[in-house]
Formats: C-alpha cells, structure tokens, sequence
C-alpha cells in the first residue's frame, strides 16, 4: 500500500509520460559518472584550445563501440563543455559545440532518455541549457545539417 501511494506521488508530480520514460537510475549515473570523467580528463584543455578538449573527449567516446550510457556521458559533457567555451567566444568552440550535439542527441534517442534527465546528469541550469540546445537545433535545421566541423586531426583513425 504504502508503495502504491509513494508511486501515486510521484505519478502526480512529474505526470504519466515522464515516468514512463524514467531511466534506471543504474542508467543515469553510468551517465554521469561518464560525464564526470570527461570532465576530469579533458576540462584542463579547454582554456588553451577547444580543438584539443573536443580531441580528448572523442577519445574516451572511440572506447566505446556501440551506443551506451557511458558513451552518452562522454558526449554529453563535450556538449556541455563546448557550449560554455562557445558562450565565451573560445575559438574552436562552434564546431566542437555542433559536434557533440549530434552526437549525444543520437545516443540519447537510442537510449531512450529524455532531455530533463539528461540533462540533470550534469551540474548547472538545466533551463538555459535546454533553451540554447533547443537554439542551436532550430540553428541546425535552418542551416540544412551542413553546420560547423571539427578540423580533421593527424592520425585519426574515427
């Protein structure tokens, strides 16, 4: 019973769809710990060239092979990252920006993961960064999906 009411609860507080579409939190923080040791790995990097963050984190994302949550923790937080440097004009930042958003949007989708959730597997205001993803996918489409890309970098086997 006491279950029954606990559910009831969260049913009328998020509203049928999205607990419906509630990932396993084992799901969610295989997310964030992805998306923390992106940070942690590539952050540093950032300040002297967006290029070499974006490097670094595809990196991680080449280890791994098919869709997972790890993979989308990695290429959220480049998108995450990049968005911040393209908000400080950091050269190299629009493209790298670009690149991780295809990137997670399209592992998020196979994942079934809704934007709310993933986004609150990475610190900061969830309501700004959902209104300049929402920006730069309405930026996309008007550009017909020729937007900006990463340089090629020597010896690059993705």
């Amino acid at each position: 019973m006491k279950s029954r009411l606990v559910l009831l609860g969260v049913f009328a507080c998020l509203g049928a769809k999205q607990v419906q579409a509630a990932g396993p939190p084992s799901v969610l923080q295989a997310v964030q710990s992805a998306a923390t040791l992106a940070h942690q790995n590539c952050q540093g990097l950032i300040q002297q060239e967006t290029y070499e963050f974006s490097f670094c984190v595809l990196d991680l994302i080449r280890k791994e092979k098919a869709p997972s949550p790890k993979r989308l923790g990695f290429e959220y937080r480049g998108w995450v990252s990049s968005l911040d440097a393209y908000r400080r004009a950091l050269p190299g930042s629009e493209p790298s920006s670009y690149e991780f958003l295809r990137r997670f949007r399209s592992t998020q989708a196979r994942l079934r993961l809704s934007d709310a959730q993933l986004c609150a597997t990475v610190e900061g205001d969830c309501k700004a960064r959902l209104a300049h993803q929402a920006e730069m996918e309405r930026s996309a489409k008007k550009m017909g999906g020729s937007t900006p890309h990463l340089p090629r970098r020597e010896n690059q086997d993705w």
